[in-house]
C-alpha cells in the first residue's frame, strides 16, 4: 500500500491504533473470538488511510504469495529528500497461552523459518527487517518494559515494534511472550514521533532510522560499522516511484508488471512527511 501522510497527525493515529489493537484483542478475548494478524493489520491501514485520506495513496499486492516472502508490508518514509525502508512482518499474541504461536512459523517448499526469509528478503532490498506485535495481556504490567520516553501507557503496548535480528536471539531460547518482547521494543508510535532517538523536528525517515538503529543495538549488533546498517538513502527503489505516479485506475496493471522487483509481498506503503512541501 502506498501512505503519504503528516507526521504529528499520524503520531496521533498510530497511537490511537495501538491502544484499538490492545482494546479489541481484549474484547476477544473475552467473547472466545479469534482476530488474525492479517484482519488486525488490514483494520490498522484502513484506519490510518480514513484518518488521512487527502495524504494517503493505497496499493495493496496478492496476500496469497506472503507466507513465502515472510513479509506483510514494505514500509518506505519521505520528506520528498530521504527515503527510509523497512520490511514488516505481524504477530499476534495468544492470550491464553502468553506466546506468539506463528513466530517460529516455517515457510515454502523447504520449510524455511520465515523469520529467515524476512531478513535475508530484507538485506536484499537493503532496508530494515521489523516484526510488529498485536498484543493484549492480562499478566501484571510490572512484567512488561517500557522503552518509549513518554509516560507508560499499558493500550500503547497494543502495537509494539522490534528489530527481526533481536527476535531471532531470543527465538534460540525458548517460548517468547510479551515480557521478552518488550525490552526489545518500541511502541507502533515511536517510529514517527519519538522524543528520545529522534528531535521533535525530524523528518520521518531519520526519525525511522533512529528508532531502527536502537533496535539493532537490542540485536546486540551495535559493534558492526554504521555503514553496514541501512540509511536513509536520496531515493526509493524504482517500483515505488512508478506506483506513486501511477493514477490509482491504472494500478492493476502496473502491479503485475512490478511483482517481479517488489516481491511477493502483501503491500507496499509510503508515508510524506507534508511539513517539507513547498
Amino acid at each position: 500500500m502506498i501512505r503519504l501522510l503528516h507526521s504529528r497527525p499520524l503520531c496521533r493515529s498510530f497511537g490511537t491504533e495501538a491502544e484499538n489493537i490492545w482494546t479489541a484483542l481484549e474484547k476477544a478475548s473475552r467473547t472466545g473470538l479469534i482476530r488474525g494478524e492479517e484482519t488486525i493489520t488490514d483494520d490498522l491501514l484502513l484506519n490510518i488511510q480514513s484518518a488521512h485520506p487527502s495524504e494517503v495513496i493505497t496499493c495493496q499486492f496478492n496476500k496469497r504469495e506472503e507466507g513465502f516472502t515472510g513479509a506483510d508490508w514494505e514500509w518506505w518514509r519521505t520528506d520528498g529528500r530521504l527515503w527510509y525502508g523497512l520490511l514488516i512482518q505481524a504477530k499476534r499474541l495468544n492470550h491464553k497461552s502468553h506466546k506468539y504461536p506463528e513466530i517460529q512459523r516455517l515457510v515454502g517448499k523447504s520449510a524455511r523459518p520465515q523469520i529467515d526469509v524476512l531478513i535475508d528478503q530484507a538485506r536484499l532490498k537493503g532496508i530494515d527487517p521489523l516484526y510488529f506485535f498485536y498484543n493484549y495481556s492480562s499478566r501484571n504490567p510490572a512484567a512488561f518494559t517500557w522503552n518509549c520516553g513518554h509516560p507508560f501507557v499499558l493500550e500503547q503496548l497494543g502495537c509494539t515494534v522490534a528489530h527481526a535480528g533481536a527476535v531471532e536471539q531470543l527465538l534460540g531460547q525458548g517460548g517468547v511472550g510479551l515480557p521478552k518482547i518488550s525490552p526489545i521494543s518500541y511502541p507502533l508510535r515511536c517510529l514517527v514521533c519519538c522524543p528520545v532517538l529522534a528531535e521533535s523536528n525530524d523528518p520521518l525517515p531519520r526519525c525511522a532510522h533512529g528508532v531502527a538503529k536502537r533496535l539493532r543495538v537490542f540485536a546486540q549488533q551495535d559493534e558492526v560499522a554504521p555503514g553496514d546498517f541501512p540509511a536513509p538513502v536520496p531515493k526509493p527503489p524504482g517500483y515505488v516511484l512508478r506506483l506513486l505516479h501511477t493514477a490509482p485506475e491504472d494500478r492493476g496493471g502496473v502491479i503485475d508488471e512490478l511483482r517481479e522487483q517488489v516481491g511477493p509481498i502483501g503491500s507496499l506503503v509510503v508515508i510524506k512527511d507534508r511539513r517539507e512541501e513547498k
